[in-house]
């Protein structure tokens, strides 16, 4: 057996002030330290499946310096399963947001308990060695049923195959009372 999904630890840091009695900033990390990760997406890239990747050039001599390159290597390397796990420990900067209350008197008058604007930022940075797209993988995507007739299981973590990372997304509210 090569490699262990399991992280030997997680953990999340929230942390939350508040600044001149109307302004709420708010920051959450999380992270997932001393998991494996195999990286098929890189493996099924330097196979020639999509030859898009760095590695793939070394496979075209017409286009390299003979001397330079090591034609084969990526066919070889394939059966070598343990080339291609890698340590899957990330820290992300989950959500950053900050709240402004309006609570003057004339906003009291239309709305009980004030009115409350947000810009929240969720996904924002991802600190890893990981060289895929997203540490925080999924076998097969977004299809948490499979491909097919293939059935994800719990067997199927640590697999990082056809993902994609989690957007970025950035939002603006408004929370009132009347």
């Amino acid at each position: 057996m090569i490699g262990d999904p399991n992280p030997k630890w997680m953990g999340s840091f929230l942390n939350e002030v508040t600044l001149f009695k109307s302004l709420k900033l708010r920051a959450l990390l999380d992270g997932v330290f001393g998991n494996d990760i195999m990286n098929l997406s890189t493996r099924a890239q330097n196979a020639g499946i999509a030859s898009n990747s760095k590695a793939y050039e070394n496979e075209l001599l017409p286009y390299g310096d003979p001397r330079k390159t090591s034609p084969g290597f990526n066919a070889r390397a394939q059966g070598i399963f343990q080339y291609w796990i890698e340590d899957g420990t990330f820290v992300k900067l989950r959500e950053l947001a900050a709240t402004y209350t309006l609570n003057a008197a004339p906003v009291r008058r239309y709305f009980r308990d004030g009115v409350d604007l947000t810009l929240s930022g969720r996904n924002l940075a991802v600190w890893t060695k990981y060289s895929g797209y997203d540490p925080e993988i999924n076998l097969f995507g977004t299809n948490a049923g499979g491909v097919g007739s293939v059935q994800t299981t719990a067997a199927d973590r640590g697999f990082d195959f056809g993902g994609y990372p989690i957007p970025r997304v950035w939002s603006i509210s408004a929370r009132f009372t009347y």
